[in-house]
């Protein structure tokens, strides 16, 4: 045991001392991230975590803090760094981030510098222990009833208005922009009645060796990194039918062809569905109403009409309930008032009932 002990002893300082020879001196803010992005980032996450990183550290953290040495980080830097993001650090000058935004920040320097104490660089992680401001949570967008009504009523399900079906999909599933656009023919199971969703398609962006930067439209996993099912209505399965009949056959034959296809027969991409999607709204009168607020008006609608919350979170593809809980608080206040009015009812009813 003892010799074992050793082994893994040496091996770890062994490690620690090939890191040290990277740089010949203490490395910068700026060097190590550069450096930990590239050896540990680039070929352990996907394209798109690896570009969210990357915009994190060049656009926001390496201007501020990319001088200093990462042995001269103390909580004042970073206290200072949170204070100027929250009040201007949005990249076109327009305010501030938002406290998630600069949270994700902080976590992605805290991972980094995680492994400067590994590699021997750092005796302890200066991010540990950050204290921020409390975020007050954006109130969602959801379609009221009357203008949920109109979107449905403008609705045109032909194959030829495609993107009019991807907006109803949306809706009455809860599905998100890119898990739409990812949709493929046999995607759609008319037999069970249900839509399976196991990918999301999505714009990224890929660094490449030579310097070049490419936003190749990419199919990838869904946010949960999990494959699951969501049931279609009898609206949504009366409106798929339409569609599916006046589908073209040739594209029919294939049954990994998208559902959703631009004019160039290849899928259509989610910025094109958001471009038709305001377009519909503006027609309508309707503002102030993104995409994906589609996905909210279908959670609230759920919540409103009794849906347990677990299959509820089950169907939107959330890692757990709480996440629910605490997006859709307003729809689940709701559902406990009628609640608590039924019990009440019932106790009138008793109150009312003559004894025999």
């Amino acid at each position: 045991m003892v010799k074992l002990k050793k082994r893994v002893i040496c091996k770890e300082e062994l490690k620690k001392y090939e890191r040290r020879q990277v740089f010949e001196s203490t490395p910068s803010v700026e060097e190590w991230l550069n450096y930990w992005l590239e050896t540990y980032i680039l070929d352990s996450c996907s394209n798109s975590t690896y570009a969210n990183f990357k915009s994190y550290c060049c656009s926001h953290i390496i201007p501020m803090l990319g001088d200093y040495l990462i042995t001269d980080l103390d909580y004042r830097h970073f206290q200072c760094y949170i204070d100027r993001k929250l009040e201007n650090g949005r990249l076109d000058q327009k305010g501030g981030l938002s406290i998630r935004t600069i949270k994700e920040h902080m976590q992605v320097l805290k991972s980094a510098l995680q492994k400067a104490v590994e590699a021997g660089l750092l005796t302890h992680n200066p991010c540990i222990g950050i204290r921020f401001p409390k975020s007050i949570q954006k109130e969602i967008k959801v379609l009221t009833h009357r203008e949920q009504e109109a979107l449905t009523s403008s609705i045109n399900c032909v194959w030829k208005y495609n993107s009019d079906l991807a907006m109803m999909i949306a809706l009455y599933s809860g599905l998100r922009i890119g898990e739409v656009a990812a949709l493929r023919l046999d995607d759609i199971d008319f037999v069970n009645r249900r839509i399976r969703i196991d990918e999301s398609l999505n714009r990224t962006t890929v660094y490449q060796a030579d310097g070049y930067i490419a936003h190749p439209l990419v199919y990838g996993n869904t946010k949960t990194q999990k494959v699951r099912f969501t049931p279609i209505s009898d609206t949504l399965y009366n409106m798929l039918s339409i569609y599916m009949k006046t589908m073209p056959k040739e594209i029919k034959r294939d049954p990994k062809n998208p559902l959703f296809m631009n004019r160039n027969k290849k899928a259509m991409e989610p910025r094109n569905l958001t471009y038709h999607f305001q377009k519909k709204l503006k027609n309508l009168n309707i503002y102030d109403i993104h995409f994906h607020s589609l996905r909210h008006t279908f959670a609230t609608r759920a919540l409103e009409s009794g849906m347990n919350i677990k299959y509820c979170s089950a169907i939107l593809g959330h890692s757990n309930t709480s996440i629910t809980e605490n997006i859709y608080m307003h729809a689940t206040i709701e559902q406990l008032q009628r609640e608590i009015q039924k019990m009440d009812n019932a106790a009138s009813m008793k109150a009312a009932t003559p004894h025999s």
